[in-house]
């Protein structure tokens, strides 16, 4: 359990860049990220607060 709710994510390819990002709902606190378009691979989410401070990170792997 988190101390603070999440208000965003950024889901970050390999070379660091943002491919995704996008709204907590934070009610549910659950969000999607369609991976549909993604190359197969590792990619790092993270989770972050009203503020913008890193709440949670986790990698999630893509494949075909």
């Amino acid at each position: 359990d988190l101390a603070r709710s999440p208000a965003r994510f950024t889901v970050h390819d390999v070379k660091g860049e943002v491919v995704a990002d996008g709204r907590v709902e934070g009610w549910k606190g659950s969000a999607w990220w369609w991976c549909g378009e993604a190359a197969p691979g590792v990619y790092l989410v993270r989770a972050y607060d009203g503020e913008g401070k890193v709440l949670a990170t986790t990698t999630v792997v893509v494949r075909r």
